[in-house]
């Protein structure tokens, strides 16, 4: 057992002192380019430097410039956008500036219904009562020819209303010539003579008596 521990511990430290080796040969080739290198205060060492510098400020003032130039630190230039003209201005034609004209005056009467006539009173509906002269709800009583008609003003207009008719149908006055009978023929006046009964025709005359 004690053997056993002691190749444990050999193997382990050889494999160390292995990979310790490889690295160091893999470093080698930098280290010995670092060792060769000629110093920094070499002519052509500042010269080339100088130039790397020169290119890495160039590229350092695009960057920042690029950066800058985004949208989210400053507000994009707005895109170009066409000019359109603006419409021509709408004419508005102005009527008369007058009031309005009276409203157009109706043809037939539109006012409260006529319930009756008493001599000079009319009497409306709802109860309006106006004497000839006198005006009301708009109606005016002009004239009055109880039981006939009556004369009224409204909206501006002129009305007779009738209230009873002056003729009545079926009363005319009829024809007076009798009408005919079938079978009967009227013989015109002209045409009449005096009818004679056979004792006259017969009897003679005094004075031709007298004569025998």
């Amino acid at each position: 057992m004690h053997r056993l521990g002691l190749n444990t511990t050999l193997l382990v430290n050889i494999a160390a002192i292995v990979v310790a080796t490889v690295v160091f040969a893999a470093n080698m080739p930098t280290l010995l380019g670092a060792i060769l290198s000629p110093r920094l205060g070499d002519d052509k060492t500042v010269s080339l430097l100088s130039q790397y510098l020169a290119v890495h400020d160039t590229d350092l003032v695009q960057y920042q410039q690029r950066f800058n130039g985004r949208s989210v630190f400053f507000k994009p230039i707005p895109p170009r956008r066409e000019l359109r003209l603006p419409p021509p201005p709408v004419e508005i034609v102005k009527g008369p500036t007058g009031p309005p004209p009276p409203p157009p005056i109706p043809e037939q009467y539109t006012g409260p219904s006529i319930v009756f006539v008493l001599g000079n009173e009319v009497w409306f509906t709802d109860g309006l009562k106006l004497s000839v002269g006198e005006e009301g709800q708009g109606v005016k009583v002009l004239s009055c020819d109880p039981p006939w008609t009556v004369r009224l003003a409204h909206a501006g207009g002129e009305y007779d209303i009738v209230l009873l008719e002056r003729s009545f149908p079926g009363f005319e006055t009829a024809s007076r010539e009798p009408q005919s009978t079938p079978g009967i023929v009227r013989v015109p006046e002209a045409n009449h003579k005096p009818l004679e009964s056979p004792a006259s025709s017969s009897r003679p005359e005094p004075n031709e008596s007298r004569r025998q």
